[in-house]
């Protein structure tokens, strides 16, 4: 039998507000070449298959 999916939560005042500025931080250098790196082992991944 399935399970079912908790409903998604409702953010209002300063976890609104917080949540809304962790969004607008940009990402770092280093944090953007390790997402192309787990892209394309991802890739390698799905070729593999």
């Amino acid at each position: 039998m399935a399970t079912q999916i908790a409903a998604t939560p409702v953010l209002r005042g300063k976890d609104a507000q917080n949540l809304l500025n962790s969004l607008n931080h940009k990402s770092s250098k280093k944090s953007i070449e390790n997402g192309k790196k787990l892209v394309e082992y991802f890739k390698g991944v799905e070729r593999r298959k």
